[in-house]
């Protein structure tokens, strides 16, 4: 950006997306939507190189590891169904075997 240390680290939205490999759409769309830390000076807009890094940090889902506890006990035992038994190729008959499972 030139000699200034202050202004060093700012990058315009094509830069900053040349930067993080993300689109200068999907840059454009953030800093619109105050999502993407930036400065604007006058029609110039400015953001920090560490930015996109601070977005997905600030935006990431973490597991949710008491998950399993939630479940039933049973809930990842394997089932004992019973084959589908179907005669004479009955589509009616499929579509009640059918119904029957979901219930």
């Amino acid at each position: 950006m030139g000699d200034n240390p202050a202004t060093e680290n700012l990058l315009s939205p094509k830069e900053l997306a040349a930067h993080s490999g993300w689109t200068e759409r999907r840059i454009r769309s953030l800093i619109s939507s105050k999502q993407l830390r930036h400065i604007r000076v006058g029609a110039i807009i400015l953001s920090p190189k560490d930015s996109v890094d601070e977005y997905i940090r600030n935006h990431m889902v973490e597991p949710n590891i008491n998950f399993l506890n939630t479940l039933p006990k049973d809930f990842l035992e394997p089932r004992q169904e019973e084959p589908l038994k179907i005669k004479n190729n009955n589509v009616e008959q499929a579509r009640k075997a059918a119904n029957n499972m979901i219930k």
